[in-house]
């Protein structure tokens, strides 16, 4: 799974996308009771504060 994300400016890019990573995992496994094993995230856009 890949998902594009757009970010603030100024924020940790590594903690933001770590902590969508694991919000996508766990729902993902939740909704399809299966484990999810991959989940790329793109930033595609930096926006301003």
């Amino acid at each position: 799974m890949t998902l594009t994300v757009a970010a603030r400016f100024g924020v940790d890019l590594r903690a933001v996308t770590a902590r969508v990573r694991q919000m996508v995992l766990a729902a993902g496994e939740q909704a399809l009771g299966l484990p999810v094993r991959r989940v790329d995230i793109e930033v595609v856009d930096l926006l301003e504060p």
